[in-house]
């Protein structure tokens, strides 16, 4: 799986979409900012790594999680017009967050 380090992603729709089952990311150390929708949205079985990220100012929630089982630890989530993070049927693990 791909690793994504060290970028702004800034005015998009979504950030990220993580889907699958066999989706397992690394996403660390970003500025994923000033975005429409959900900033990053992990779906479908996907088991990503979200790690010391910035997440900030996005018009929905910093992170959708629905039926996938991701690892959130050490970002900092904030000034979202929607939740800081909304999780449905899922197993995620969350460490060490600032929401």
């Amino acid at each position: 799986s791909p690793h994504v380090l060290d970028t702004e992603l800034t005015g998009n729709g979504r950030a990220f979409l993580i889907s699958g089952a066999f989706s397992r990311p690394e996403v660390r150390r970003n500025a994923i900012h000033k975005n429409r929708e959900g900033a990053v949205v992990i779906t479908a079985g996907a088991k990503p790594l979200i790690a010391e990220n910035t997440i900030a100012d996005n018009r929905q929630a910093g992170l959708v999680i629905e039926a996938a089982a991701p690892t959130v630890q050490k970002n900092v989530i904030v000034r979202t017009q929607g939740s800081g993070i909304t999780i449905h049927n899922s197993n995620a693990v969350l460490r060490e967050n600032k929401i």
